[in-house]
């Protein structure tokens, strides 16, 4: 992780030698190793928690970081707070009929096309083909109507995405507002299937 000359000349001696340089010349004879520097640990730590806050397939916030973000579910919402339920329609099929590259394709877009509507650092991919959205700063009422957009546009990209929202009161919980977008996805999930002639799943 010492890529510039400045990050080269910490010269801690955490790591018992005088200076970095003299660090290095001892990693590159085979005599230590960069672990036993702190600095490299702490960015390799630094590195290793973004991996695992952020979702590897798609780029937006992982099921770690909704986890964090919400204190488990228990955490209490900011009155006023749009919660948005996204489920990727059909990637069974998807992954089953056309190959995992296709699948890979739908929750791409799906997350590309939320991000862009509430910004990267608010969607959370919980799930296989679940998204979730913390809204603050639009209205209950815009957050709809940007989804009704929003599912017209990604249906013309062959993609399938049925929605649902709850919108926070005074000392609502994560969990509770997800509970009820959960339900009301469900009914917009059905009706997505009807569109397209699908079976639900049982």
């Amino acid at each position: 992780h010492k890529y510039d000359t400045a990050s080269r000349h910490i010269d801690c001696s955490a790591c018992g030698y005088d200076t970095c340089a003299d660090m290095m010349r001892a990693i590159y004879n085979g005599f230590n190793n960069s672990r036993n520097c702190i600095h490299y640990e702490q960015a390799e730590a630094d590195r290793l928690e973004k991996l695992s806050l952020s979702d590897e397939l798609t780029g937006v916030q992982s099921h770690n970081a909704y986890l964090l973000a919400t204190q488990y579910g228990h955490g209490s919402c900011v009155a006023g707070t749009t919660f948005v339920m996204a489920d990727v329609n059909g990637l069974k099929r998807a992954n089953d009929t056309k190959g995992h590259a296709e699948g890979d394709r739908l929750l791409r877009t799906a997350a590309q096309c939320l991000a862009a509507i509430f910004g990267k650092g608010n969607v959370y991919r919980i799930g296989g083909d679940e998204f979730v959205a913390i809204v603050q700063d639009l209205s209950h009422a815009t957050v709809c109507a940007r989804l009704g957009e929003a599912q017209q546009s990604l249906e013309g990209l062959d993609v399938s995405v049925a929605f649902g929202t709850a919108h926070a009161g005074v000392s609502t919980t994560y969990r509770e507002l997800k509970d009820d977008a959960d339900k009301v996805m469900y009914k917009d999930k059905l009706a997505c299937y009807a569109r397209h002639g699908w079976k639900p799943r049982g």
